[in-house]
């Protein structure tokens, strides 16, 4: 059981960097001052990634994101505030679907609620924060 989410994590945090790079490569920064896609997939498939799979993926997703902000020499006050964010936002996910699946009956309306529920968190928070 151990291997395999060793397994797993490890390719959660290469999953994560290739879309990093791929968004990266083909959609232009926003502007000099905030060098990042207004589309981040690398973020979305971390949170799809939890809601499958539960939080046990959340620190491989979370030393990809450090790594990435390393990297790509962000200040360290931005790392530490994005990386913190992202990981809110990932627990964020896995509690608010378990709270979905105690509280909704319906499949349907779980999913319905699920997706824009934690779309609007996670644009707020890191809007908030002016992370990211």
């Amino acid at each position: 059981m151990g291997d395999s989410w060793r397994l797993r994590s490890a390719q959660a945090f290469i999953i994560w960097w290739c879309a990093a790079l791929l968004v990266s490569l083909t959609l232009p920064a926003m502007s000099e001052m905030l060098p990042i896609s207004p589309l981040w997939m690398a973020n979305a498939l971390a949170y799809g990634s939890v809601l499958v799979h539960g939080i046990r993926l959340v620190p491989a997703f979370a030393l990809a994101a450090l790594i990435w902000n390393i990297a790509r020499g962000d200040a360290l006050l931005g790392i530490v505030v994005g990386t913190a964010a992202f990981v809110i936002v990932m627990l964020f996910v896995a509690g608010f679907s378990a709270w979905l699946e105690r509280h909704i009956d319906q499949d349907r309306a779980r999913r319905l609620l699920r997706v824009p529920i934690i779309a609007l968190f996670s644009a707020l928070l890191f809007t908030l924060l002016g992370a990211w």
